[in-house]
């Protein structure tokens, strides 16, 4: 059984384009009047991210700033309009490694394309090693 079995089809799907960095399956996720609602991305300098062109420099941006970038689901759970789901951000910032817990919303278009994506996260752990056990 995969690893991400336990996750809603669409979110596998999201998440194997995010791993492969294939941008364009992952931007074919998202409504063409979709948003990106996350005040604490340093990417986008916490303003919404609107639209497909959009989202495609966003991704290409990310991968760019942090190359070892790895986004992992751990949970989610599905409503009428959408799903809710844990992750994990892991990588590294000028050689200093951090792994960061979050949770977005994916409100999902009838034909079940992202909409939005309303993401809480604590962005200062970025720049925190992790901790050795």
């Amino acid at each position: 059984m995969p690893a991400d079995s336990h996750l809603p089809p669409i979110l596998v799907s999201f998440l194997r384009a995010w791993a492969a960095r294939d941008v364009k399956e992952l931007v074919a996720h998202w409504a063409e009047n979709s948003q990106l609602i996350d005040p604490a991305d340093p990417i986008s300098n916490g303003e919404n991210v609107h639209g497909r062109a959009a989202m495609h420099e966003y991704y290409l941006q990310l991968w760019d700033a942090v190359p070892d970038a790895k986004l992992k689901g751990v949970a989610a759970i599905e409503d009428e309009h959408g799903l809710a789901w844990l992750w994990r951000f892991s990588g590294s910032t000028d050689g200093m490694p951090w792994d960061v817990a979050g949770a977005s919303y994916f409100r999902l278009t009838p034909d079940g394309l992202i909409l939005s994506d309303n993401a809480v996260w604590d962005s200062s752990q970025m720049r925190q090693p992790k901790k050795m056990l």
